[in-house]
């Protein structure tokens, strides 16, 4: 038994039980808020994120 069956017993039950999946609608329209924000510059690096969020010790 791997570490995703151990921690998430429900995606044993096949690839169609993933809870990250899009439909392709939802897909496209995420795709065009990320083109959107790029475009605009709204974004962050992740050196960026990391500064204003560090991790905890």
């Amino acid at each position: 038994m791997n570490t995703t069956e151990i921690e998430f017993p429900k995606l044993k039950q096949g690839a169609d039980a993933t809870p990250c999946r899009y439909s392709l609608h939802e897909l496209e329209k995420r795709l065009d808020e990320s083109l959107k924000s790029f475009q605009e510059k709204s974004f962050c690096t992740s050196n960026e994120l990391r500064k204003r969020h560090p991790r905890c010790k």
